[in-house]
């Protein structure tokens, strides 16, 4: 396995132990879901930058057509500044409650938060924001 696509799939597994519940991925060794319970399956890396990681995903569930692909951009929040953490999740919220023909249309969202963080304080830091899109 190239480099790239190890550190990839190190990328991908570590995202989805952050969210367990909302994103997985396949584990190599023996080709089964890290977390079958997740709403959605990581598949490749399709981009990196500043802000986050965009990934192509699947529905899991047994209805889902498998040929819908979804981009889940998944934006790292831990150790960034409060301004940069509320403008992410500006973000999600903005694309949440928009519905409009030239713009990305926002399927579903996740903010995860410090363990033991209630996310409706004032003073709950979020981990990571992932939107559907």
């Amino acid at each position: 396995m190239s480099s790239a696509k190890n550190n990839n799939m190190k990328l991908l597994e570590h995202y989805s132990r952050l969210a367990p519940h909302f994103i997985t991925t396949v584990n190599a060794a023996d080709n089964t879901l890290m977390y079958p319970e997740a709403k959605y399956i990581l598949e490749k890396v399709l981009g990196s930058g500043a802000s986050g990681v965009v990934v192509r995903s699947r529905y899991n569930h047994a209805d889902a057509n498998p040929e819908t692909k979804y981009a889940v951009k998944v934006v790292d929040l831990e150790g960034k500044k409060a301004a940069d953490q509320l403008r992410a999740l500006s973000e999600v919220k903005c694309l949440m409650n928009t519905n409009f023909f030239s713009a990305l249309r926002c399927y579903d969202e996740c903010t995860i938060y410090n363990d033991g963080d209630d996310p409706n304080s004032e003073n709950a830091k979020p981990k990571c924001a992932i939107m559907v899109l």
